[in-house]
């Protein structure tokens, strides 16, 4: 349960600009740099399904899927395995390519271990092509670029995370809480308090 507090109304003539300022900042974003994520996302779908790399990459996956299952004894993959094989056998190309290209574990164990997957010509072609499409969309995609990755943590996206949204949902909901809650916290530290206990 949430209690709201509401003891206290926005005082309009001295408004709480930090935190109005922290709902344009999250809306710009959301708005303007995650709003081209379903695009890059598309063309990184095309270009990979274009360049034939769902037939290199497809056999690889499950084989990488069935030895974390077998020698890690990672549950959770056999019902990930199960899942895309469901795709192949009903030919859903485009989830495929959606669940190799952002794969992230996947993508670095193919790195690792290219040398013994594929055969010389194969990996030539998979080093270009799969290059490209990182370069050119995955790796610009926001939750990628500026999302907080527990492997690769920064001081930077220890903050950008925090302007990063899901969805419409997301959002929305965020954005009411902070209003609601953030105006109060913001009034009782003061707004430079307040922001660094929000960045922080």
């Amino acid at each position: 349960m949430l209690i709201i507090p509401a003891e206290n109304a926005v005082n309009w003539k001295r408004p709480p600009w930090a935190t109005l300022g922290l709902i344009f900042a999250c809306l710009l974003v959301f708005l303007f740099y995650q709003g081209g994520d379903d695009r890059k996302m598309d063309a990184a779908i095309s270009a990979y399904l274009e360049s034939d790399l769902l037939a290199l990459e497809a056999p690889a996956y499950e084989d990488y899927l069935q030895r974390q299952i077998q020698f890690e004894g990672d549950s959770e993959r056999l019902v990930e395995l199960q899942d895309f094989q469901t795709l192949q056998e009903e030919g859903e190309d485009v989830w495929q390519a959606v669940t190799l290209l952002m794969d992230r574990e996947f993508y670095q164990y193919l790195q690792a271990n290219q040398q013994v997957i594929w055969a010389p010509d194969d990996r030539a072609q998979w080093q270009q092509q799969r290059s490209a499409i990182e370069a050119d969309y995955i790796s610009q995609i926001s939750s990628l670029e500026l999302g907080l990755i527990p492997a690769e943590l920064s001081l930077y996206t220890l903050i950008t995370y925090q302007f990063l949204h899901g969805g419409w949902g997301h959002i929305i909901g965020n954005l009411l809480f902070l209003f609601l809650l953030g105006f109060t916290v913001e009034k009782a530290l003061g707004p430079g308090k307040y922001l660094a206990a929000y960045l922080a």
